[in-house]
């Protein structure tokens, strides 16, 4: 049975598993003091550098034309260059895509506030519904307040918010699959 694209208890439970697994680890480094953010940052670049070094190794022994290992060599020399800068500058990367991501958050929350003020009014509904709108914009503010505080600080919020939200969200998996293996059982259909 596939229910709201799960195709099975077992594998929502899995990324449930995932997601509480890294979203654990993403606080706990966090907490220790490491850049969870930085480290990723220098992991793409040697991983870029090093997809270069094979390249070029490649593009060398090619047994191709010349205009073809010119153009191997010339991408795997791009390539290192490339993961040397970001290795090099992964805090400046770090800084810049969480300041960008402190605006997102931010601004979007606060979007959703004034539609649903402006939806209030029009339509009577529960005030439940600003609690999401209202967490998201003090997540944004405080993202925004920590760029100042601090040096690291932007990096650390949101270090624990992104820990916190897969922590959530392996939750709302295990709901799923908890609501899921109810409907197998009320229905009579077993998983595929």
């Amino acid at each position: 049975m596939i229910v709201f694209g799960f195709k099975s208890k077992k594998s929502i439970c899995i990324r449930a598993a995932v997601a509480a697994a890294v979203g654990i680890i993403f606080i706990a480094l966090t907490a220790e003091g490491y850049g969870v953010f930085d480290v990723m940052v220098k992991a793409c670049g040697i991983a870029m550098a090093v997809a270069g070094v094979i390249e070029l190794v490649w593009g060398i022994f090619q047994n191709g034309s010349k205009s073809e290992r010119t153009l191997m060599i010339a991408n795997a020399v791009t390539f290192i260059v490339l993961g040397l800068v970001v290795w090099f500058a992964a805090k400046a990367i770090v800084g810049i895509f969480g300041v960008i991501i402190a605006m997102i958050v931010f601004f979007f929350g606060f979007y959703q506030l004034i539609v649903m003020i402006s939806a209030y009014r029009a339509v009577r509904f529960s005030l439940a519904v600003f609690v999401l709108p209202l967490a998201v914009t003090i997540c944004g503010a405080y993202l925004i307040v920590a760029m100042f505080v601090a040096k690291g600080a932007l990096q650390a919020a949101i270090g624990y918010v992104c820990g916190a939200a897969l922590i959530l969200y392996a939750i709302s998996e295990l709901v799923a699959a908890y609501r899921l293996d109810k409907i197998s059982k009320d229905t009579g259909v077993d998983e595929q």
